[in-house]
């Protein structure tokens, strides 16, 4: 570790990872990082100011208890300009082949995106911030103006974003001391526990078997116990796998108990004659 002073000096590349799903536990599903050229809509600037509101209760006059609701930031980004991408990405608009720009007021939600910031320090390492969970808060003003003689008089766009906490695990951002280009959104250290079957709903014919998977689990080492809600229909082995015993249905739970506290997910099983 650098015995120098971390003082951030300037931001070096501005990316984001669109979050392509979200789990019924909340849990993001993020694309691949996208980031943006520096000589089109590199990164000028970023004012995250605190969300939430804070409090106290105070006995024998003196503060014996602080809280917060963290609500994440408020954030203005001033890049140099926008691309296609942020078009798409940050506001949703539509994007034609020929380059042309279409906004609609249809009401439609914004879309969501983790936002990655890496900034140079004067010690070296650098910094990189990630904000999980981010969404443009209102459309970009539109500004423009004449330059005087000729000089130049660039108008550069002001991105209102709002950096909330991730909804599975309250994780509202993380800094990481480099200063390089992360591939993919790592995720945070505390996780809130749960487990997801892949499977929604499931058919398996008597006498046959269907395997159930996790798609997600945490603790990652936590054991998973498999039960069928109607034996007289189908079983579930230990490890998830589903044997049809009677025409009907059966609900297949997964459970894991983290801390004297179970944690489950179901799948809905329709057993079929043949």
């Amino acid at each position: 570790m650098s015995e120098k002073a971390r003082i951030v000096r300037t931001i070096t590349d501005l990316g984001y990872a669109p979050i392509t799903a979200i789990d019924e536990d909340g849990k993001p599903t993020y694309g691949p990082i996208k980031w943006l050229p520096h000589h089109r809509a590199g990164g000028r600037s970023y004012d995250a100011q605190p969300a939430g509101s804070s409090g106290g209760i105070w006995a024998d006059g003196r503060e014996v208890y602080a809280y917060e609701d963290n609500q994440g930031y408020n954030d203005t980004v001033t890049t140099v300009g926008v691309t296609d991408d942020v078009e798409e990405d940050w506001y949703g608009h539509t994007v034609n082949e020929d380059g042309s720009v279409e906004e609609y007021a249809d009401g439609a939600e914004y879309p969501q995106f983790a936002l990655v910031i890496i900034e140079d320090t004067t010690d070296g390492v650098g910094k990189t911030t990630i904000f999980y969970y981010s969404h443009i808060m209102q459309r970009s003003a539109q500004s423009g103006a004449t330059s005087e003689g000729n000089g130049l008089n660039p108008q550069f766009p002001q991105h209102s974003i709002a950096h909330r906490p991730r909804l599975d695990c309250m994780c509202v951002k993380r800094e990481i001391p480099s200063k390089t280009k992360i591939t993919t959104i790592p995720e945070p250290t505390r996780a809130t526990p749960h487990v997801s079957i892949a499977e929604a709903t499931a058919s398996v014919a008597v006498g046959s078997t269907v395997a159930l998977t996790v798609d997600s689990v945490y603790p990652a080492g936590a054991t998973i116990t498999w039960t069928s809600g109607t034996t007289s229909k189908a079983t579930v082995s230990a490890d998830g796998v589903v044997t049809g015993v009677a025409a009907g249905t059966s609900v297949i739970t997964a459970t894991i108990t983290v801390g004297g506290t179970t944690y489950t997910d179901t799948c809905n099983v329709t057993v079929t004659s043949s």
